[in-house]
């Protein structure tokens, strides 16, 4: 039992040391200023904790189904998604692999010696590289609570209901505008129309 443990020890302690160098060597080699996709990067562990060496990785679309899995993941070799990569994919001798592929969620099909059947990871998600130019273009959330101010440079519609505070907007064209509460209006004296209150307006 003590070598056993030993074992998963120094294991996860291989993992750790060559993630940490992928990921230093990655971004000293070659800083993807324009990255697109994420790296996924993984050790095939047998039911003994001993890594698999040769194991066969089957990168899916997360609907896929079946054994091996479909529809399949486009892969890539590098950041910017441009040279297409093998799906599947092998282990090296220590049970390493990893692959490029857009950010999204992804199923991981293994199979391969003393390994019983398909193991399947399900939901295996990729976040998305902040280095990409088109990380935070798009920004859902159910709630946002600014401590500041907020600075619009196009465009906002709001769909739901605006309860503001304060509000000084430098232009504003409604179309309709329903006021709650008292209103107060600076500048010129609106023009009246009398009619609307039972005058003739012959003078």
């Amino acid at each position: 039992m003590q070598r056993k443990h030993k074992n998963d020890r120094s294991a996860a302690v291989r993992f750790f040391t060559i993630f940490a160098l992928a990921l230093i060597m990655g971004g000293l080699a070659s800083p993807q200023v324009s990255a697109q996709g994420s790296r996924q990067d993984d050790i095939v562990f047998g039911p003994f904790g001993h890594p698999i060496a040769g194991a066969t990785i089957t990168v899916c679309q997360a609907t896929a189904t079946g054994s091996p899995c479909a529809p399949l993941a486009t892969l890539y070799t590098d950041a910017t998604l441009t040279t297409a990569s093998p799906n599947p994919l092998q282990a090296d001798g220590n049970g390493n692999y990893h692959f490029y592929a857009p950010a999204g969620r992804y199923l991981i099909q293994i199979t391969g010696p003393q390994i019983t059947g398909p193991l399947n990871d399900p939901d295996v998600i990729l976040p998305a590289d902040v280095s990409s130019s088109g990380a935070g273009n798009n920004i859902s959330a159910f709630g946002l609570t600014l401590g500041g101010n907020l600075t619009v440079a196009g465009n906002a519609t709001v769909s739901g209901t605006l309860t503001p505070t304060h509000f000084n907007p430098g232009a504003f064209t409604p179309s309709a505008l329903s006021v709650l509460g008292n209103e107060s209006v600076t500048g010129p004296r609106p023009r009246v129309d009398v009619t609307a209150f039972g005058a003739k307006g012959d003078g």
